[in-house]
């Protein structure tokens, strides 16, 4: 059974969700500066090679595999990693997660109102005109199960506060 929705939780929640950083892309910093830190030494191989007792071989083989690990790192590194689809539907199959074991133990509707709030804000991704779904309508009711209507009731009630335009109660009959 679904519990009773708390609206003044779930305003709360969406308050302080939307005070918290947004989430964002996840980037290829590190991969970046291993990049960096393999051409530096890929370029003072000259260097090495006539200061080093070390045989020419062995140098060609640590160049060689300097050289793999530069050329993934950038490849990873630029490619940006995760993009926000991934990380928003992360987040909202996390919050899914928590909701459901929240349901499971009973737990007050003020302790599950910030999952509900955290999957309806990442749901979607908004650029410019073009809107995409991180967290599909006929997804997130699978991935949900018996926690979906306690997600259709808190957009509901956010709703009527008008602090959230509709997301999946768009086109379903109150």
């Amino acid at each position: 059974m679904t519990p009773h929705i708390d609206a003044e939780a779930a305003a709360q929640a969406i308050l302080d969700l939307r005070n918290e950083p947004p989430p964002t892309e996840g980037g290829g910093g590190g991969c970046t500066l291993a990049s960096l830190i393999v051409v530096v030494l890929l370029l003072g191989m000259p260097v090495l090679v006539r200061a080093s007792p070390i045989p020419n071989q062995s140098i060609v083989m640590i160049a060689a595999v300097l050289g793999f690990i530069g050329l993934t790192s950038a490849v990873i590194g630029f490619s940006g990693g995760r993009n926000l689809a991934d990380v928003l539907r992360g987040s909202c199959e996390g919050a899914a997660d928590a909701l459901r074991a929240g349901l499971e133990q009973e737990l007050p509707s003020d302790q599950l109102a910030p999952h509900a709030v955290q999957i309806l804000e990442h749901c979607r991704i908004k650029r410019r005109d073009v809107e995409e779904w991180a967290f599909a309508p006929h997804e997130a009711e699978e991935y949900l199960g018996d926690a979906w209507p306690f997600v259709i009731e808190t957009e509901r009630a956010l709703l009527t506060r008008g602090l959230i335009s509709p997301t999946y109660t768009d086109g379903l009959k109150p």
